[in-house]
């Protein structure tokens, strides 16, 4: 390239590579190379270069061709990419060398655009596609249009039209086709059609007749509608049944209703109904057939025919059952059953008090807490319609609680209340009489059964009073039985004191016993029955006023101990041994052997006598048993001429290991110590009991310095002269003796 004189060179914009950013010219520039009238162009290495492809002359454009066209007649004489006989004054475009589509205006001066065979042609906005024709049809939104128009959301859902969908029929249609739901409206001269997934839901037809899931409706004649599912008014859903209702109404302001009215208001017996019908049975509920302004709302049985009226609602308010007349807000005329849904949780019977103020609400229901049963609750406040725990509740098997639902053993009346202090006048549960006051007058509970075919009580328990003084509070608790005849008799009785009578109304003491029973032995019995037959043992006051304690040996009482007038305990007579003086005898065998204490204060001889009246030796005095086959291990008896402490020392029961041994060390080891008693003062000798323990632990029980659970002492015990202490003693003495006689001393 050659560079002109005028053609100058811009020093700073030449960059570092010594290549020019910038070149101005400020006259004319020749290439020495290039096409002649060659449009000039960058190629991929960014060169100036020239070529036959796109040539221009100055005046005229000529592209893909070496004929030229002025600019004015292009667009009516330009060819892209070849040529078409069919095609004259238009634009074809082809893909590598194939005509794929045309532009033109035809002759009739319509713009026409042409896409051969297989060729959609899409309308692009912002480099996106927006818009398509197809051979189908026009898509907006989608690529592959189903109908002749189909607008769509990304070709996910949107609306599609079917011009001639099936014969006359023409068809809009809402769709989405990646989750296959399909809402369809036909259209066509006769009627209109509403399918949903390609099936039918509701139509229009000619006579104006609307359908809901039905596809017939020449039975219900002209403007009318027929309805196949439920209905909701001001509702979609149904607000007040756990069912399946045809039709619910609903609304939440006092202007929405449900209303029928009768336009006859000329007629003096004009009324409006609804009839319900199932299975032939027709039921009628109607509004009027009474003077104007003044009608009742009945429910009637066979409903344009016989019209057998069941149910009444007057003016007045009152609802009449079986009666065309209720005098009352709610009168049935025959049985009444109060029910309820179990799964709904609603009361049986709902009882409000007009004083909402001041007063409780009340509800009877089937129990829902057991099947079966039957319950009474109260509001848990004045005027509210939340309610406590029942009240009262007759359960499934018959049972009464009051104030319990659960967590009873049984009985067929259950009382649970809170706790009444044992000096309070309230009580758990009250039976009392409606008599005027008077003496022996009060409430009384009878238990009882059956006797030959007929209930009656056996025992009676009653509350009377005790006088007939008014203000005067004071009652009596008496137990009654009822014999053999059906005569009833008092057996018992607690008074106001809390003295407590059996076999006497009038108890003097804490305890007073009469005529239990009464036979030649004596009075005032007391019995303990160990069996049936045999084992009883009884307590009665004898002729002598003595106490005696009888055993029943299965034919008769035989007397066992006796307490006598005197104040003598006797086991085994019946009266007290002679020749003896201020004394308390009592006999313990029936050999004669007694023992006695001392009754006079001023005999000091002894506090405590024992006298075996047998004659023979050997008269044992205590005898002492231990062990669980009560073996003699000691005793103290009188042999007729000394009383010997005794205790078991039989060869039998011993084995012998050799002579006495280390009796000196032992003697030696003790340490005979002089004291005083800390009681009294008094000086004695003798040894401490710890000590002693140590050389003879036989003759002493008990620890030193031992202390019980609460801390006061446990003193040792000792017995210096047990036979191992002599013993030692014996042994040491014959040794003494034999070193005397040895030595020539003894």
């Amino acid at each position: 390239m050659s560079i002109p004189r005028n053609l100058s060179i811009i020093a700073d914009t030449l960059n570092s590579d010594g290549t020019f950013a910038s070149i101005s010219n400020t006259g004319s520039t020749t290439l020495s190379s290039g096409t002649a009238n060659g449009v000039a162009y960058l190629n991929g290495s960014k060169v100036l270069t020239t070529g036959s492809a796109i040539s221009f002359d100055g005046t005229n454009l000529a592209i893909g061709t070496t004929t030229y066209s002025s600019i004015a007649s292009f667009l009516s004489t330009l060819s892209l990419g070849g040529t078409n006989a069919n095609v004259s004054g238009g634009i074809a475009y082809q893909v590598n060398g194939t005509v794929k589509a045309y532009q033109y205006v035809d002759t009739g001066g319509i713009f026409t655009h042409q896409a051969l065979t297989g060729i959609n042609q899409a309308f692009l906005v912002n480099n996106a596609e927006a818009m398509r024709l197809t051979s189908t049809g026009l898509g907006i939104g989608i690529t592959a249009p189903a109908y002749k128009l189909v607008v769509s959301a990304a070709g996910a859902s949107g609306i599609e039209f079917g011009p001639a969908f099936s014969g006359t029929a023409n068809l809009i249609q809402s769709y989405s086709r990646s989750g296959g739901v399909y809402v369809d409206t036909v259209y066509e001269a006769a009627q209109h059609r509403f399918n949903i997934a390609g099936s039918e839901k509701a139509r229009i037809d000619s006579s104006g007749n609307v359908g809901i899931g039905y596809t017939s409706l020449t039975n219900i004649g002209s403007n009318g509608l027929a309805v196949l599912g439920n209905v909701g008014i001001g509702t979609n859903a149904n607000t007040t049944y756990t069912g399946s209702p045809k039709l619910t109404v609903y609304g939440n302001q006092a202007s929405q209703f449900f209303a029928l009215f009768r336009n006859d208001s000329s007629s003096a017996s004009a009324s409006s109904a609804i009839a319900l019908n199932a299975y032939g049975n027709t039921w009628g509920i109607e509004c009027g057939s009474a003077a104007k302004n003044n009608n009742s709302l009945t429910f009637q049985l066979d409903y344009a025919g016989s019209n057998s009226e069941k149910m009444r609602l007057d003016t007045s308010g009152n609802l009449g059952i079986g009666t065309t007349s209720p005098a009352q807000k709610l009168q049935v005329a025959g049985k009444a059953i109060l029910g309820t849904y179990a799964n709904t949780g609603a009361y049986g019977l709902y009882l409000r008090s007009d004083a909402q103020s001041t007063h409780y609400n009340w509800q009877i229901s089937t129990q829902n807490t057991v099947n079966g049963g039957f319950e009474i609750a109260r509001s848990d406040a004045v005027g509210s319609s939340t309610f406590d725990s029942p009240s009262v509740v007759i359960d499934s098997g018959g049972n009464l609680l009051v104030g319990k639902t659960s967590g009873y053993r049984g009985g067929k009346l259950v009382v649970s209340t809170t706790n009444v202090t044992q000096t309070s006048t309230t009580a758990n549960v009250q039976i009392t009489t409606s008599d005027t006051q008077a003496i022996n007058v009060g409430g009384s509970l009878g238990l009882g059964g059956q006797v030959g075919g007929d209930e009656t009580p056996f025992g009676y328990i009653s509350g009377r009073k005790e006088n007939g003084t008014s203000g005067n509070y004071a009652g009596y608790l008496a137990f009654a039985t009822q014999n053999s005849s059906a005569a009833v008799a008092e057996a018992m009785r607690i008074d106001s004191s809390g003295n407590v009578g059996i076999g006497t109304s009038s108890p003097a003491t804490a305890l007073s016993v009469q005529n239990v029973r009464s036979d030649t032995a004596g009075t005032g019995w007391f019995t303990y029955t160990a069996s049936a037959t045999s084992g009883k043992r009884g307590m009665r006051v004898n002729s002598s006023n003595g106490y005696c304690f009888d055993y029943y040996t299965g034919s008769a009482w035989a007397e066992q101990m006796q307490i006598d007038s005197s104040g003598n305990l006797l086991v085994g007579t019946t009266s007290s041994p002679s020749g003896l003086t201020n004394v308390k005898t009592a006999s313990v065998t029936t050999s004669g052997a007694a023992f006695y204490g001392v009754n006079n204060s001023t005999d000091s001889a002894y506090t405590l006598g024992l006298w075996n009246k047998a004659t023979t030796s050997g008269r044992r005095l205590i005898a002492f048993y231990a062990g669980a086959t009560e073996t003699l291990v000691g005793s103290i008896e009188y042999n007729g001429t000394v009383t010997v402490y005794a205790t078991t020392s039989d060869h039998r029961l011993k084995t012998v290991i050799g002579a006495v041994s280390g009796s000196g060390q032992r003697i030696d080891a003790l340490h005979p110590v002089e004291y005083t008693w800390n009681s009294n003062g008094q000086r004695t000798r003798g040894f401490l009991a710890h000590q002693f323990q140590e050389v003879y632990a036989d003759s002493v029980t008990g620890t030193k310095d031992a202390v019980d659970a609460e801390g006061k002492p446990v003193y040792q015990q000792m017995q210096a002269s047990t036979s191992e202490v002599i013993a030692d003693l014996v042994a040491e003495i014959q040794s003494l003796r034999k070193r005397l006689t040895d030595a020539g001393i003894a």
